[in-house]
C-alpha cells in the first residue's frame, strides 16, 4: 500500500465520519461497501497496534481531520 493510498483512505474515512449519521441512515437502503471495507481494514490495524504506535496514529489521525483541505 502506497502513502497515496493512505491518504486517499484518510480521506474517505474522515468524510465518512464528518457525514456518519446521513451516510448510516442512506447505508440502511443502499449499502456502500468499500467504506466498509476501509473502515474495517484500518480498525483491525489499529486494533493490532502497540500502545504507542496506537496513540501516534490516533494522535495524527486527529491532526489530519483538523487540517483536512
Amino acid at each position: 500500500m502506497t502513502t497515496k493510498q493512505v491518504r486517499e483512505d484518510l480521506k474517505e474515512i474522515c468524510y465518512y465520519y464528518s457525514m456518519k449519521d446521513d451516510i448510516d441512515m442512506a447505508m440502511e437502503y443502499v449499502d456502500n461497501s468499500k467504506i466498509r471495507d476501509i473502515l474495517n481494514r484500518y480498525n483491525a490495524v489499529m486494533k493490532m497496534a502497540r500502545m504507542r504506535i496506537y496513540t501516534i496514529l490516533t494522535y495524527y489521525y486527529k491532526e489530519y481531520i483538523i487540517f483536512l483541505p
